[in-house]
Formats: C-alpha cells, structure tokens, sequence
C-alpha cells in the first residue's frame, strides 16, 4: 500500500515517538479511523468488510474530517473485497486530484509503484483502463509544469557584459552583483543528476516573504535510514510535516530556507563517497538561484542524516557555518577525514540513553576525544528516550 509504506518511512526519516496520525480536527473521528485501520491489516474478509463499514461510518458522522489517506483506504480494502464500484467511487477522485494532503499528484494513485499491488483486482474494470488514460496525461502534465517551475527556480537577472568594463567599474559590479529574482512559489521540487544513469530530487522550502533583495540562512535536512529509502523523480509538501513540523514552523518564524535532499543506500552522505558529492552541489545550485547568506549555512538530521551531518564536519565543513543531529552514529564510513576538522567549526549533538540504534557509549568516547582536543563539540543526553 502506497500510503503505508511512505508513513513507515517518515517514521524512520524523523524522530521516533512521532504520531503518524492523519492531522484531523476530531477526536472521535481519529478513533474510527484508527480502528478501521487495524482492521484493514488482516486479510481475513470479516475484518476487512468491518474495517470497510467502520471507515464509512466515520465518513458519514464527520463529513467535515475526511482525509486523502482514509479514502485512499477505503478503496485499496473495496478492491482486495472486488467490490469494484465501491472502490472506484472513492479512487476517482482521488486519481483527479492535482494534489492530494501529502502533496502527491492524484495519477501517482493509478500509476505509482503499489498501484499492481493496491488495485490488481481492478485491472479487468474498464473504469480502470479510462482512469489510466488519464493519469497518462496528468503526469505528463504534471513533469511538464516541474521543468517549468525548475526554470523559473533559477532564473536569475541578466548579467553585465563584464568584458566592457573598466577595473573599477568591474570591482564594483562584483562587489555589489545581486542577479537574484523574486520567486512565483514558496516550495520547489528540484530534479538533481548523480551521474548519466541516476537522478533523484531535493525539496526547497522558502520564506513566505521572500525578497531577492536580502540574504537569508539556510538549514539542510538529511533524512535517516538511507539503506531503506530510494531516490525520487520529485519531492513534495510531506518534507514539512510530520517529524520535521518543528523544523518547518522555526524556519517560517525565522525566516530561513530550507532544504531537503532524498538520498538511497548508494548515493548519500554518508556510506561511501560517490555520493558525498550530492550536498555541497545542491548547495551550490541553490546559491545560483537564491540570496543565501554564506556565513549562514547549516546542516542537520536524525540517525543517518545526523551521521551525514558529522560526515560533512569531518570531510567537508568549509560550506558550513554549523552542524547538528538527533541519535547521531559519530562514525565516518570512509577516508578522507581529519578529526581536527572539528576546530574550525562546531557540532552539537541530540543523543538518548535508550537508543537502540546508536548507544551512547559511543557518544561517550568522542566527547572525550573532543575535549581532549578542546573542539566546539557538546552532547546533550536526555534520558528515558529511545531512537
């Protein structure tokens, strides 16, 4: 199931102990759906025409509640049952959507990875055919308005012919060059290459009020369990909620950029270098396109991306002016590195005593190391926490 399996992830990606619940306004509603859900897990038929009637009974009495996810549900559970008319009654829609409460494009419903598995006993329905018909065209359209929004992204203002000017009149053009553009959007979707055969995407997070005219900080995300997630044709709204709500919500008071890039157990920030490369590129890009300060560049993540975030300090910290991570694993995976890296920069470090994961002993002995050299280096322990 589509849905499930990006819930899961989100749950590795972010800190544990976060409630994947839909966001919904009532309670009583939030329990029905609940129920229905653990119904929905059996495959057991009772269970599943229980979960389906228990679903209907929270669409009926909150009306006002209903969520993408839910009716997504409903019609994954109609189709294992062949109740073919009640699942394309809630699947038609769904499949219209330009975008749904987690920012995915209705055709991916008809057209992404879980649709064989979500809707095979729907196959032989004509409905199905005309619905992927259209979900052709949608996302068509769909990768169509991404390149358009990607060239308006970094589109910047027509430079000076540097060539016709004097030394002077050259300095000051440097000295004073800002080419940056208002933006259409607060958030983008960017397509980044790896290599000739590999491209994944990152998601730009801007102030509401962005101003070409002023330079803004910039916080980069990396997410965690690397060896689980895959690269990605487009990221969306979801890199705001859930776990990283807090992050979203301080970058919206604060007025900074943020960023978070989607990685896999072969290009990332951590295991191996050929895809170490990714974050400072992406940074780059964004500097081309946005007025970031350079003196304001940070980097963060939980588990694996807080390892990203050490990594980038011990291999690469000269684009950083700061790092920090939740349950971070204090271990570079390769060569390259240079622990008095540390002293030009500093790491602040989110650790518990009940990680699963990364046990805080080892922790423990960094922070010896790290005040046996005198770095900026601090972890907090907060007790009765796991992973």
């Amino acid at each position: 199931m589509k849905q499930t399996v990006f819930i899961i992830i989100i749950m590795c990606l972010g800190f544990t102990s976060c409630q994947k619940s839909i966001a919904i306004k009532n309670e009583s509603y939030s329990a029905l759906i609940e129920q229905a859900m653990q119904l929905s897990k059996d495959e057991d038929a009772l269970k599943l025409n229980k979960a389906l009637v228990t679903y209907q009974n929270a669409f009926n009495i909150f009306p006002d509640s209903i969520d993408d996810y839910s009716k997504y549900n409903v019609s994954v559970i109609a189709s294992r049952l062949k109740l073919n008319d009640v699942a394309f009654k809630y699947l038609q829609p769904l499949a219209a959507l330009i975008e749904d409460d987690e920012g995915y494009p209705g055709w991916d419903y008809i057209l992404g990875d879980y649709a064989t598995e979500d809707y095979s006993n729907l196959f032989q329905d004509k409905r199905w055919e005309q619905l992927k018909q259209e979900a052709l065209i949608n996302q068509a359209q769909f990768f169509d308005n991404l390149a358009l929004d990607e060239v308006e992204f970094f589109s910047t203002k027509t430079g000076a012919l540097i060539d016709t000017l004097k030394a002077e009149q050259l300095y000051n053009y440097i000295k004073n060059q800002n080419n940056f553009l208002s933006k259409k959007k607060q958030d983008y979707s960017i397509t980044f290459k790896i290599n000739d055969t590999s491209s994944t995407s990152y998601f730009v997070h801007l102030p509401k009020a962005y101003n070409p005219e002023n330079q803004y900080p910039m916080l980069v995300y990396l997410h965690g369990a690397i060896r689980y997630t895959t690269l990605s044709d487009y990221e969306t709204k979801s890199n705001l909620k859930y776990a990283n709500t807090k992050y979203t919500k301080r970058a919206d008071a604060d007025d900074v950029v943020l960023v978070f890039p989607k990685a896999d157990k072969n290009f990332n920030w951590m295991i191996g270098d050929e895809g170490f490369f990714m974050v400072p590129e992406i940074i780059k890009q964004i500097k081309s396109a946005i007025n970031i300060d350079d003196d304001k560049v940070f980097v963060t993540g939980h588990s694996n991306g807080a390892t990203g975030s050490f990594s980038c300090l011990m291999k690469q910290p000269t684009q950083f002016a700061g790092f920090y991570g939740f349950n971070t694993h204090p271990k570079v995976y390769t060569g390259g590195t240079f622990i008095e890296n540390v002293k030009a920069r500093s790491f602040i470090n989110f650790s518990t005593d009940q990680d699963y994961y990364f046990p805080p002993n080892a922790n423990d002995t960094l922070n010896k190391l790290m005040d046996s050299i005198k770095a900026d280096y601090k972890d907090y322990r907060y007790n009765g926490f796991p992973h």
